[in-house]
């Protein structure tokens, strides 16, 4: 006679057994991994003090307040693309910086460790910058864009400068190490557009005051 008792227990832990051999072969995959890319350009070499050769006397240098430095709201460390219309983010890639501390840094080199000005924090000559755009631009040929709005304010908060500069760099191919090297390349463009602009209009700012009637 057959043990029927016996029976009932193990048909389950038979299939108990076959659940668990299968289980073993769907483990889940391991989550994407996310890299990490820096845009930050390469400071430039440092240029000796002027007249330390000579031992001529070195020009006063305008002083100068960089008060802010901010970034659209879009703007943080996934990376942005724009193709026509369209706009989105790339869900695996990340700046290891956000862009508003990759243009500030390259703004201190440009304004202040190049000997263009003065570094004041009580200067009424106030420099604020906005960057408005910072994309990988996908078409015929990748390339990416770095815009920047610049507002100069003299005493009395008076305007002397405010407009935009926008830089765009074809990169060598669509990898994502060559569109991170043209991004440099755009900043450390769109850097040297604002500081050649700065210093023009605090050039013109403080030139000889017209003669009177």
């Amino acid at each position: 006679m057959r043990d029927v008792t016996t029976q009932r227990y193990l048909a389950p832990m038979a299939v108990f057994v076959g659940l668990l051999a299968a289980s073993c072969g769907l483990t889940p995959a391991p989550p994407p991994e996310i890299r990490w890319f820096s845009a930050a350009p390469e400071p430039p070499p440092e240029a000796p003090a002027a007249g330390s050769a000579s031992g001529a006397a070195i020009a006063p240098r305008p002083s100068l307040r960089l008060r802010r430095v901010t970034a659209a709201r879009h703007l943080g460390e996934r990376m942005a693309w724009r193709s026509g219309a369209e706009y989105g983010f790339r869900e695996l890639e990340r700046w290891t910086e956000l862009p508003d501390a990759v243009v500030g840094r390259a703004l201190e080199r440009a304004l202040f460790e190049s000997g263009r000005f003065q570094r004041d924090g009580r200067a009424e000559l106030a420099l604020d910058v906005e960057v408005r755009a910072f994309e990988e631009l996908r078409g015929a040929e990748p390339a990416v864009r770095v815009e920047l709005g610049l507002l100069l304010s003299g005493a009395g908060e008076r305007a002397l400068l405010d407009r935009p500069v926008r830089v765009e760099a074809r990169a060598a191919d669509a990898g994502l190490e060559a569109l991170t090297d043209a991004m440099a390349d755009a900043v450390a463009r769109a850097i040297d557009e604002v500081a050649a602009a700065v210093a023009a209009a605090v050039a013109a700012a403080s030139g000889p005051a017209p003669a009177g009637d």
